[in-house]
């Protein structure tokens, strides 16, 4: 999968999760990746920002751990990615972030 594709299906995904409202316009049913008010643009340009840096963060990130290879990669790889995630939840329940 391209690093586009993943990039829209991402938005997509987004995108279709709203609530029921009765007026389409309304903050509740309005996508989540467009969720700032109309005229107040410091939202979109945080949501740009936090968008932009994921991606300047993860592509590097994806090509370093592309490149790793040897039977412990495949082997622990999996295991290891699912500890840094729980250790990256535990400081932040422990930072109270």
């Amino acid at each position: 999968m391209t690093l586009g594709a993943a990039l829209v299906g991402a938005a997509v995904s987004v995108g279709a999760v709203h609530t029921a409202a009765p007026d389409r316009g309304s903050p509740a049913h309005r996508p989540a990746f467009c969720a700032a008010e109309r005229g107040k643009w410091h939202p979109v340009i945080y949501e740009a920002a936090t968008i932009t840096a994921m991606v300047l963060l993860v592509v590097p990130a994806r090509a370093a751990a592309a490149a790793v290879r040897g039977a412990w990669a495949e082997r622990y790889g999996d295991a290891l990615a699912g500890c840094v995630v729980a250790l990256v939840g535990l400081a932040v329940v422990g930072l109270r972030i």
